[in-house]
């Protein structure tokens, strides 16, 4: 079942993590159907606090009949989080729950900024630096501060990155820091330059063409082995990666399964 979300269900060497709850809409039926046992997980990580990533905690602790699960997260997934078109009023897109609601159903949660190795073998790339001043963050995302309403900078987004022989595996949420800044903080924090495949979200939907040819070069620069993308990508930059890098590249959509 689709729906505009992100959940990855990740199983390495024992491990079973859930990075990501989608929406909630799809969560029940899509596990059910890659027969996922959502309450025999090692740990949920969040990616970010926008609701088509969190959507579905709600259910997600339902499935799991309210049992304990440690969350890693950034602090600043509860921060609110506002959505905002040209001559539209702000539509809310954070966190449904508060930080104490969610610990009631279960949640014990693991937050830090930082990079972490939270298994062996297996980082979070806390804050991500924005280096590239080809990236950018979305300008229709707005935060609440003391201030008023401000544009979010979205410090809470990262991606989980897993050291494999053959290089990297990086999965992100939606790459709101950027798809080259979020690589190369990887290959920075775990000490691996090889980049073997980066899946998911790459929020590429209304880059610019000087965005996409730049992002093109960097991946070949850094040689990009495969490269899967999800959700927030869009058609003419899926288009655009498939020219760019032939075989190495697919459409990691629903139901998908990736093998390393």
């Amino acid at each position: 079942m689709a729906e505009h979300g992100l959940a990855i269900h990740i199983a390495r060497e024992g491990r079973n993590l859930l990075f990501d709850t989608g929406q909630g809409l799809a969560l029940r039926s899509n596990s059910n159907a890659l027969k996922i046992d959502l309450a025999n997980l090692d740990a949920l990580i969040l990616s970010h606090g926008h609701d088509d990533h969190t959507g579905g905690l709600g259910e997600f602790f339902r499935l799991r009949q309210n049992r304990h699960l440690s969350i890693f997260a950034h602090p600043d997934i509860f921060t609110p989080k506002f959505r905002i078109a040209p001559g539209t009023k702000p539509v809310e897109i954070g966190l449904r729950w508060t930080k104490e609601e969610l610990e009631k159903l279960g949640a014990v949660f693991q937050l830090s900024a930082k990079p972490r190795e939270i298994y062996p073998g297996i980082w979070l790339t806390g804050e991500i630096p924005r280096k590239n001043n080809f990236e950018t963050i979305d300008p229709g995302l707005y935060t609440v501060t003391e201030a008023g309403m401000v544009p979010d900078l979205l410090l809470d987004d990262q991606a989980l990155v897993i050291v494999e022989p053959a290089g990297l595996v990086i999965i992100l949420g939606c790459a709101h820091s950027g798809l080259i800044n979020t690589i190369e903080h990887a290959q920075k924090i775990t000490g691996v330059t090889a980049i073997d495949t980066v899946i998911g979200g790459t929020h590429l939907l209304r880059a610019t063409a000087e965005q996409m040819e730049a992002t093109v070069w960097h991946l070949k620069r850094i040689g990009v082995k495969r490269l899967g993308v999800s959700h927030c990508t869009g058609f003419e930059a899926a288009a655009r990666f498939k020219r760019a890098l032939g075989e190495g590249f697919f459409l990691n959509n629903v139901g998908s399964r990736v093998v390393i």
